[in-house]
């Protein structure tokens, strides 16, 4: 089961950055796994053709288990037919999208990564040049806006709403589970409490909260959890108890998109992720667990 579902069986979606070596590469290959019926592209403002992708964003994918469209390049050009024919062209900045129009594509296709709707803080920037850290939460903040925008269009859907909420640090998460609980509450719906890297299971516990246990197990590359199995008669709390040292692959798997269906098939979901950063770096899974935020 997946608990993202197409609204149409066909169709093509370009990604376009500024040299299609990054940004758009890694987003390309998340959409293409959500949704299968489409022909998910990329492409450069600036790019050449053929130029190999960097082995840094290579790893990047082989980390959080994405299977990459292409290992190179393309320019604008190259792929001209495709671009024209896209039902959704996202662009990386808001500066491609007068180029775009220019190039023939009509501007109600066109939307952008920093789109005025996203927070400043979640829109990502170039990646180039950055330190290793920075660079993933850069893509990862790309993947997640690129979700959303295809979100806007109806292309994606679950079953009912699903809130995420990420706080900003380690301090802030025990107000943010309180006040997420509470709303929950109102709204009769389940929470899942998604800090994979660091299971908050003890706070939960201090704080007199009943959770179920969610497993998540990794053998021989496929990741599966005991999502099905669980008894969700009511709104529930859902959390884990043990660390994963694969949070990042985790997130973007078929096996978490399936957690969220369940979790979501008859009640609204709030997500809360661990925090976005701590005192001595920034976290990259925070952001991919966002992307479902629709």
């Amino acid at each position: 089961m997946g608990t993202v579902m197409t609204t149409s069986q066909s169709g093509v979606i370009a990604v376009i950055c500024r040299l299609n070596q990054a940004r758009s590469i890694i987003a390309s290959a998340y959409l293409s796994r959500i949704l299968p019926g489409y022909k998910v592209v990329s492409a450069g403002i600036q790019a050449p053709d053929g130029q190999r992708i960097p082995l840094s964003v290579q790893v990047l994918a082989q980390k959080w288990g994405l299977e990459l469209n292409k290992d190179f390049s393309q320019s604008l050009d190259s792929i001209r037919e495709e671009i024209l024919a896209a039902e959704l062209v996202i662009v990386a900045e808001n500066s491609f999208i007068e180029i775009l129009a220019e190039f023939g594509v009509n501007p109600s296709k066109i939307v952008s990564m920093q789109d005025q709707a996203f927070d400043p803080d979640v829109i990502p920037i170039d990646p180039v040049n950055l330190n290793p850290e920075s660079f993933e939460v850069e893509l990862a903040k790309a993947v997640m806006v690129s979700v959303q925008l295809v979100a806007q269009r109806n292309l994606v859907k679950h079953h009912n709403k699903i809130t995420v909420v990420h706080p900003q640090s380690i301090s802030d998460f025990q107000n943010c589970l309180l006040s997420v609980n509470a709303a929950a509450k109102k709204a009769a719906a389940s929470v899942l409490v998604a800090d994979f890297r660091f299971p908050q299971n003890g706070l939960i516990e201090r704080l007199g909260l009943t959770y179920k246990e969610l497993t998540i197990n990794q053998a021989l590359g496929a990741i599966t959890t005991n999502a099905d199995l669980l008894a969700l008669a009511g709104p529930c709390l859902v959390a884990t108890r043990f660390e994963i040292d694969f949070a990042e692959e985790f997130v973007l798997s078929t096996s978490f998109l399936n957690v969220l269906e369940v979790l979501s098939q008859d009640r609204e979901l709030f997500v809360i992720t661990g925090p976005r950063s701590s005192a001595h770096r920034e976290f990259s899974e925070t952001y991919l667990c966002a992307s479902n935020a629709f």
